[in-house]
């Protein structure tokens, strides 16, 4: 039986810039830290790893099970459908206070493409995950999503979940190209209209 106290005071990790690929056998060994009963971990920087959809999304169960309080996932490789699932695992988390998601490709996919990696439908539940994790996160005091290729339905998206809360101090999506209305959408999300 482990002593569910292993981490002992640790209350940061940074492993920003390796070259860690995050098998699942990476995975379960980060999940097993983050659902330490007694974990004081606080903060989490993943910044600069491949991380990727999928092991992102393998490990957010053990992310709301745990303390964290700041969560830094910058240039990760992570898609539109990554970060459903954040924001998706994340809603009514009642401690994350700071989310970093810079750098990572959220562009909206050619729908019209046979290929395309996102229907439709998916398309909706990632509007519907950001606006409702906003909507319902009243810890959330920063978000930064620049230079992530953000398209205007996401920043719609935002905003609406902007006229709900109202403790985010903290809104960062610079070098997005982000059109006048998405822009509208933002600040009418600010302003409550």
């Amino acid at each position: 039986m482990r002593d569910s106290a292993h981490c002992g005071n640790l209350m940061s990790i940074d492993l920003s810039k390796n070259e860690i690929v995050f098998g699942p056998e990476h995975m379960e060994a980060l999940s097993g830290v983050l659902r330490e009963k007694n974990s004081t971990l606080e903060r989490i920087k993943l910044s600069h790893n491949q991380l990727g959809d999928e092991m992102l999304t393998a490990m957010m169960p053990s992310v709301t099970q745990s303390c964290l309080t700041h969560i830094y996932m910058n240039d990760c490789r992570l898609t539109i459908r990554g970060l459903a699932a954040f924001f998706q695992y994340l809603t009514g988390n009642y401690s994350v206070s700071v989310v970093s998601l810079k750098n990572n490709d959220f562009s909206m996919p050619d729908l019209s493409n046979i290929n395309s990696f996102l229907t439709f439908k998916e398309v909706k539940d990632v509007d519907h995950y950001i606006s409702e994790f906003l909507s319902s996160n009243q810890c959330l005091k920063e978000l930064h999503l620049d230079n992530s290729t953000l398209y205007d339905r996401v920043c719609r998206a935002i905003g609406r979940g902007l006229n709900i809360n109202r403790n985010l101090t903290v809104l960062s999506v610079s070098h997005n190209l982000l059109t006048d209305e998405c822009i509208e959408g933002l600040f009418q999300g600010i302003i409550g209209s």
